[in-house]
């Protein structure tokens, strides 16, 4: 980072990544890597932390679910963005209920836009 500000490179400019392990390879994984968020946002909250979504997920069944529920999580613990579909339903509507969750969409309005956007929820035809 302070390499970075010698460049003018402002922390807000700049994202993380703190490499999620495979759960399936080692079992705390995703505990580990909710506190290095909270570790980085400790240190420096202006950092943005990102992740590759399906990192978590390696080697697993049903990855769909395991993914969308590490979001969540990896979310409430300061998690920025995300590397993942940006057509995947499940991970556009995770991401906006886990917004109304966390106190994040006022009256959950963009939930509701979302919802009725047909963004989340069943493909309306």
């Amino acid at each position: 980072m302070e390499k970075a500000a010698s460049y003018g490179i402002a922390p807000v400019r700049m994202h993380i990544d703190p490499l999620v392990l495979a759960l399936s390879a080692v079992n705390d994984s995703a505990l580990n890597f909710f506190e290095s968020i909270r570790q980085i946002k400790k240190i420096c909250p202006e950092v943005n932390v990102t992740a590759a979504l399906s990192n978590i997920s390696y080697g697993m069944t049903v990855r769909k679910l395991v993914n969308v529920n590490f979001l969540a999580l990896a979310m409430e613990a300061g998690l920025d963005s995300v590397i993942a579909d940006p057509l995947s339903r499940d991970v556009i509507g995770t991401i906006y209920a886990t917004e109304a969750l966390l106190g994040k969409d006022r009256l959950c309005r963009k939930y509701n836009m979302a919802y009725r956007k047909n963004k989340i929820g069943a493909v309306k035809a």
